[in-house]
């Protein structure tokens, strides 16, 4: 690893850290049997992961899960749901072929990601009457969506020696429909959560290892295709 990207990943990992300090420091808590809930099922769906064709990265089904988190949990909670699941996607593979520094990027990465999301959601926009529950969950995933994809893409960038918008856009056309189906579930979820409460996460799980199989079916046949394109 170059110096630039040992660097990089010193920063994130500070940044990620001094979050979970922020957010131990101020910590609230919220609904116990909800914020287990939404652990379960974030770990089980962070399980489920997808490697994103032709790119050094994947993605796993655990997005709604932690949008769920940002809206209903406090900020500790809510990076336990997220990193914990994120952890689980992180060590989905042989022991031999964990990479730990890695880990540890994707962990803190996502971290910092949830605190600007939860930051942005709680105090910024929080008071403003205009911006409804279902909108305020739309705003996360975009913030979520930019905190993720910008800082993976400089690490594979610096790692790789690749241009930074190129494997930005990359990113951007395998993952950017799948942030606005997570951010369309949990937004539904969030309007109707006097009618659910904790059990929401239970229904939307279903739904999105529907979502898994069929992004598992895509990304399968997309290799093919872009052959198949390129030979003609």
């Amino acid at each position: 690893m170059s110096k630039s990207a040992a660097a990089f990943v010193i920063m994130i990992v500070m940044c990620g850290f001094v979050t979970f300090a922020y957010a131990t420091i101020h910590f609230e808590s919220s609904d116990t049997s909800r914020f287990l809930v939404l652990l379960g099922v974030a770990l089980l769906a962070g399980w489920l992961k997808l490697k994103l064709p032709g790119i050094t990265g994947n993605m796993s089904i655990n997005l709604p899960f932690i949008l769920l988190g940002v809206s209903e949990l406090g900020l500790l909670q809510t990076l336990f749901v997220a990193c914990g699941s994120t952890m689980v996607q992180s060590l989905k593979k042989p022991r031999r072929e964990i990479e730990w520094v890695q880990v540890a990027f994707n962990f803190f990465n996502m971290a910092l990601s949830v605190g600007l999301a939860n930051y942005v959601v709680h105090h910024a926009i929080h008071q403003s009457s205009f911006l409804a529950a279902a909108l305020r969950v739309s705003v996360a995933s975009g913030i979520l969506f930019l905190a993720n994809t910008i800082p993976v893409s400089a690490i594979i960038s610096l790692t790789e020696a690749g241009a930074l918008t190129k494997i930005w856009y990359r990113i951007f056309l395998w993952s950017f429909p799948y942030y606005l189906l997570s951010a369309g579930v949990a937004s539904i979820f969030d309007s109707l959560n006097h009618h659910f409460e904790w059990q929401a996460p239970l229904l939307v799980l279903p739904l999105m290892i529907a979502v898994y199989h069929c992004y598992k079916g895509y990304f399968a046949f997309s290799p093919r295709r872009m052959a198949s394109v390129a030979a003609d």
